[in-house]
């Protein structure tokens, strides 16, 4: 009988920030949450942008301070015995910066399919200009100011004062 390379739960995550406050930043990979029925064998890295060897019984791997991307290990059994052969399976793990106060610099894009002006009735809601979220978990919020905008978020989506000036604000939360 062949043995088992196990069942795989892909793909994972894990941060590559100095601790783990934001995330996980290592993966044991003979761990139940990733793999579970394996018969005995080996983990190796097979791709990724920096070769991470996992440690020790549960393999390890530890990405605090390693290349953001995506990393693949390959599971292979070890004790096939002829005329059967060895079985693998392969677990992806995607890695990231986690760090909420890393915002970057890339500012949110104004949808200018939106119309700007209008004469009557105002049915667009402010979300619709930038629908996608902040950069990096940052939050991107309403204010009718850039002078203290934490005390002027707008509390609704919605343009009630087709007067008034409303900014979107990038702001760390």
């Amino acid at each position: 009988m062949s043995p088992s390379a196990g069942t795989v739960t892909t793909p994972q995550t894990a941060c590559n920030n100095a601790s783990n406050i934001f995330g996980p930043i290592s993966i044991s990979l003979n761990s139940a949450s990733v793999i579970t029925g394996q018969d005995a064998g080996t983990w190796a890295w097979t791709s990724g942008p920096t070769n991470i060897a996992p440690v020790g019984a549960n393999a390890t791997v530890n990405f605090s301070g390693q290349a953001a991307g995506t990393y693949v290990y390959t599971f292979t059994t070890n004790g096939a015995v002829e005329p059967c052969t060895n079985k693998s399976t392969t677990v992806t793990i995607n890695v990231a910066n986690c760090d909420p106060c890393t915002a970057g610099n890339a500012a949110p894009v104004l949808d200018t399919t939106i119309p700007r002006r209008f004469c009557d009735d105002i049915t667009t809601s402010l979300n619709d200009y930038a629908p996608n979220s902040g950069p990096n978990a940052s939050v991107l919020r309403w204010s009718t100011t850039d002078v203290k905008p934490e005390e002027n978020f707008v509390t609704t989506s919605r343009v009630n004062d087709p007067f008034l000036r409303y900014l979107l604000l990038w702001l760390l939360l």
